[in-house]
């Protein structure tokens, strides 16, 4: 397993990971919030001289029920929070302080830092074969059970106190707000994001502009 080093040498691990995908920020060729990035995954470990193995461990049979689908996903974490200091824009802690995947990687810096999420997880707790697990019903199954979700965001909103009682820097970590986008995004994009996504589960290719999408 890798381990944690200094902070520095993190930064110019991630600058390296960075630099193996292109510019940071470069928007992928994408509709309804959904592209193919899982290519793209073997080529940033291979360029730390890393495993797929090494880092994600992909035990779906016990993922946070929590996680979005997508081709990431979490299990058991650690929880020392490190996770959004690495993906802030893609991963959230539950009330246990574990990491899940609220949103998946919407460009190439997310799909970098994700992976760097991963990479840092002493656990091994995440997953990347979503894409051979998660099969449309199931989907719509996730989709049809988001009141759960929803009143979860709300309760962990409405009861900060109830995680920082577990970890002192839930707060300064920014998980409220990462908890208000997350329900943003229940409001603003995630249905469309399914919807390509189970495009992609049935069709085995990236959804064109041309092409109707089923319905959750």
């Amino acid at each position: 397993m890798i381990q944690q080093g200094t902070k520095d040498t993190k930064k110019q691990q991630d600058i390296d990971l960075l630099s193996s995908l292109g510019q940071p920020g470069e928007q992928m060729n994408q509709l309804h919030g959904f592209w193919d990035f899982t290519v793209f995954i073997p080529g940033i470990l291979k360029e730390k001289g890393n495993r797929l193995r090494d880092v994600f461990s992909n035990q779906w049979e016990k993922k946070n029920w929590r996680n979005v689908p997508g081709p990431f996903y979490t299990s058991e974490t650690d929880t020392c929070l490190t996770g959004r200091m690495q993906a802030a824009e893609n991963v959230l802690y539950d009330e246990n302080g574990e990491e899940f995947i609220f949103r998946q990687p919407r460009d190439r810096q997310e799909l970098v830092q994700v992976v760097a999420a991963a990479y840092f997880d002493p656990f091994t707790g995440y997953g990347c074969d979503g894409n051979d697990r998660w099969v449309s019903h199931s989907v719509r199954e996730w989709w049809r059970g988001r009141q759960d979700l929803l009143n979860w965001i709300v309760e962990q909103l409405r009861n900060p106190e109830s995680q920082s009682r577990t970890h002192e820097n839930f707060i300064e970590q920014n998980q409220v707000e990462a908890l208000r986008d997350f329900e943003q995004y229940f409001a603003t994009g995630l249905h469309d994001y399914l919807r390509a996504y189970v495009f992609f589960l049935e069709e085995r290719r990236v959804p064109q502009e041309s092409d109707p999408l089923p319905w959750l």
